[in-house]
């Protein structure tokens, strides 16, 4: 299941009433909060922390056939 972080700050907006009083919580500037929001910047690993979340990379390489 993937949680995108920018839903969370979202719903973390509505309970605290304003992208300041997340910005204050989360310990980040509100421009920042307002960039997570629009999609211009990635979280951090230093915010996904606060938001209890970890981001996990998935990578597939194709299998190379070694002609044996």
């Amino acid at each position: 299941m993937e949680i995108n972080p920018k839903h969370i700050i979202a719903e973390l907006v509505e309970e605290l009433g304003s992208q300041a009083a997340v910005a204050a919580h989360l310990g980040i500037g509100r421009s920042y909060v307002g960039d997570l929001l629009r999609g211009d910047r990635r979280a951090s690993d230093s915010i996904l922390r606060k938001l209890r979340l970890r981001r996990i990379v998935v990578s597939a390489r194709p299998r190379v056939k070694t002609g044996r």
